[in-house]
């Protein structure tokens, strides 16, 4: 495979107008590396995670048979942690924890994070009403819209 980064020659960086066609290639060709890789990483994490989980359960089994908590050795220290996870129970959870986030008054229970697809449709709501100067800090909320390029491939 050639490096994609040769694609973009030093007459090219120096030249005055470049020529369009050879930057976009050179784009689609990084992307096209990076997500190789990616991928590429992706699978080797996921074997390595399965693995380590088995070693994992292996370890937790013998921590049980010997009633010990940790294993001390050479290569590191294997020690038993309890886990734990909170996470909304379905649409009636979400209901049910909102109406307690309300009696409460603690909206701590959440994390503080915008929805943005919702905010923006919010936005517009709020600007077809003819606010004059409304601005989302005025809502709270830092909004910025970036101009950026996009490459499709052809």
């Amino acid at each position: 495979m050639t490096d994609p980064k040769t694609l973009i020659s030093e007459e090219h960086e120096q030249a005055s107008e470049p020529d369009i066609n050879d930057l976009v290639s050179a784009y689609v060709a990084i992307r096209d590396a990076l997500s190789a890789k990616r991928r590429e990483f992706k699978e080797f994490e996921a074997r390595s995670k399965e693995d380590m989980a088995k070693l994992e359960i292996d370890l937790l089994e013998w921590s049980r048979k010997l009633g010990v908590n940790s294993f001390k050795t050479d290569h590191g220290t294997a020690f038993k942690v309890d886990k734990d996870y909170a996470r909304v129970a379905g649409p009636e959870g979400w209901e049910a924890l909102c109406r307690l986030m309300v009696e409460r008054n603690d909206f701590g229970l959440v994390e503080k994070r915008v929805a943005k697809l919702h905010f923006k449709e919010v936005l517009a709501e709020e600007l077809a009403k003819g606010e004059e100067g409304l601005s989302p800090i005025d809502m709270g909320v830092e909004y910025v819209v970036e101009e950026a390029i996009q490459v499709r491939r052809a």
